[in-house]
């Protein structure tokens, strides 16, 4: 629980603390680890766990509403960076290399990994992304595999989601 560095290994040789912007929040129970970047006015969840420590690093930005149980992470040599104002609900995975746009909703059970995201993506409802580019402002279904960029390119583009 809490914001530290981690083990120093044979990649990540050097301490790196995680850093959080002006007025972030970061709930009981969730846990930082080194090249963490939370931006300003952001809350992260409990039990939410943001590890940079293998991958590195991990960038979120401003006005980030990460709710509860959501794990980022990345692979060696590899990194995650989310743009402002995303806003997720419960027990979602963002596993790097992973570049994601502005304004982002991702709902509970999703799990994104190896994309890249444009800006005002919807993800619903246990969604599965994994290893395509989602353009601007498209909705994945509810319980949607997406593994081929053919089916990426065939998801329908969607009013801009509600706020939370």
């Amino acid at each position: 629980m809490g914001v530290s560095p981690a083990p120093r290994t044979s990649f990540n040789p050097d301490e790196v603390k995680p850093t959080l912007g002006e007025n972030a929040r970061i709930e009981p129970f969730a846990r930082l680890v080194r090249d963490v970047r939370v931006g300003a006015n952001s809350t992260i969840g409990r039990r939410t766990s943001i590890r940079a420590d293998e991958g590195t690093p991990i960038v979120i930005g401003e006005n980030a509403e990460i709710e509860d149980r959501v794990t980022f992470h990345a692979l060696k040599g590899t990194s995650i960076t989310v743009g402002k104002n995303v806003s997720t609900e419960d027990n979602i995975v963002f596993h790097g290399p992973l570049e994601v746009g502005d304004g982002l909703t991702i709902d509970d059970d999703a799990v994104l990994f190896r994309s890249k995201v444009g800006d005002n993506v919807t993800i619903l409802t246990g969604a599965l992304v994994v290893g395509v580019t989602l353009r601007d402002g498209v909705v994945v279904p509810e319980n949607a595999v997406i593994t081929k960029q053919e089916q990426a390119d065939k998801l329908p583009v969607g009013p801009d989601p509600e706020p939370r």
